[in-house]
């Protein structure tokens, strides 16, 4: 300890020190490797990740933005005070998170605390059970797309969601304070078109967000996928890091829950994507993964139960061991020019911006 305060050395730098070092000779070392594995990613990003999630992601922040979510949580207000003493706004962002994906009920509910609709206990709360995958990724990328079985991303995705609402409820339930009052709509303060086109700014933004984890985790993968590991560790490997490439690998086992239970946990990336997403929510690191490793555990033990009564999903998972992932979406060049049309639309509007902070006053 001594040696420690005489360096000014902490634990904490030593393994910062010993990581980025593993790092930097991998990257000397199998500069291939992990060429190789940042083009899978981007590939990865192109094939699915754009496709699904960013016209999703535009819809949620939409409705957001423009008042939309009051009229929709007034609706759904009076279950979502039962059931997750919540308000009825905060539980729009809750539906949003079904909907468009991963880390977009996170960007809402960030949004929700900053703008003071709901508490930070809430936010805390909430953001234990918000974490979901939508149906464009569980369905479609990898019911249809890896298991060649939209039955399959159903029961899938059904797991997912009643995983998170038990995970919801449950919380709810240790929690004693009261659910923040619904405020008023904001539908007047905000035109349309402002709403679009921030909307859009934003879900650009995001998209880059999680496509830079995504790319990162990919090349990490590649690196401990091309050492001399035994296969199976390689797998654990993949299911813990990146939720794209565990869900693969898993489909290759042939077995369902273990499906379920990677999507539920979401893996480093996503992960990541989140925390860095909420800053301002502060959720204790220990309690999310918690919360992650919660949901994914019992999504699988729903899908276990589910499919026990369906011999025709067990059949079909039987035929997937040696199944490869395959393109379900659009093509490849479309995603690219769609993530060059958003470069081209956030630098127009980063220079509109500065044109308005520095115009000369009349």
């Amino acid at each position: 300890m001594k040696i420690y305060k005489l360096c000014n050395v902490t634990p904490k730098i030593i393994v910062l020190f010993i990581f980025i070092s593993a790092v930097t000779v991998a990257l000397f070392a199998m500069p291939s490797v992990i060429t190789e594995g940042a083009i899978n990613g981007l590939i990865i990003c192109a094939d699915i990740i754009i496709p699904s999630l960013f016209p999703f992601t535009v819809l949620a922040l939409f409705i957001s933005k423009s008042g939309l979510a009051y009229y929709i949580g007034k609706i759904i207000s009076p279950l979502s005070r039962i059931l997750l003493r919540i308000n009825g706004e905060a539980a729009t962002a809750v539906l949003m998170s079904f909907i468009a994906g991963y880390p977009v009920g996170a960007r809402l509910i960030s949004e929700l605390l900053n703008s003071k609709k709901i508490s930070p206990n809430e936010a805390k709360r909430m953001l234990y059970y918000s974490v979901n995958a939508g149906p464009a990724f569980i369905v479609i990328a990898v019911g249809n797309g890896m298991l060649h079985s939209k039955t399959c991303g159903w029961v899938l995705l059904f797991s997912h969601i009643i995983s998170s609402l038990i995970i919801g409820i449950v919380l709810a339930r240790f929690d004693k304070s009261k659910p923040t009052c619904s405020f008023k709509s904001n539908v007047g303060n905000t035109s349309i078109a402002d709403a679009f086109v921030n909307s859009t700014a934003d879900a650009s933004f995001a998209m880059f967000s999680i496509c830079s984890w995504i790319v990162l985790f990919s090349a990490i993968i590649a690196v401990f996928t091309s050492l001399p590991l035994a296969e199976n560790l390689q797998k654990y490997i993949s299911y813990i890091l990146e939720v794209t490439t565990g869900s693969a690998f898993a489909v290759q086992t042939g077995s369902l829950p273990l499906v379920s239970f990677v999507l539920g946990w979401a893996g480093f990336s996503v992960q990541f994507q989140v925390l860095s997403t909420c800053k301002d929510i502060k959720p204790k690191l220990f309690d999310f993964m918690l919360s992650r490793f919660a949901h994914g555990a019992i999504s699988a033990a729903i899908t276990a139960v589910t499919i026990h009564f369906m011999p025709g999903v067990v059949q079909v998972i039987s035929n997937t061991h040696d199944i490869k992932f395959s393109s379900y979406s659009v093509a490849v060049p479309a995603s690219l020019a769609l993530m060059l049309l958003c470069i081209t639309f956030l630098c127009f509007l980063k220079g509109e911006k500065f044109y308005k902070q520095n115009r000369p006053s009349v």
